[in-house]
């Protein structure tokens, strides 16, 4: 992801987890929780920035889609 994308994001996407998450989520338009999930705990997101991560994805355009598995 080039830095001027960067400036636009919460300082959790300098991961290279959320950065391939948002890659997909442009490409795909949405991404599914669980992905969202992975990313997160990947770059070792706190539960209280999880918000933060969520919103940044919303604001971009991408959807988080809930699995629908049961």
């Amino acid at each position: 992801m080039k830095s001027s994308e960067l400036g636009a994001l919460p300082p959790e996407f300098s991961h290279e987890a959320l950065q391939a998450l948002v890659r997909i989520g442009t490409a795909a338009g949405s991404v599914t929780g669980e992905q969202v999930a992975h990313a997160m705990q990947a770059a070792e997101v706190k539960p209280k920035r999880g918000r933060v991560v969520l919103s940044a994805l919303g604001k971009h355009g991408i959807e988080v889609v809930m699995d629908q598995s049961t």
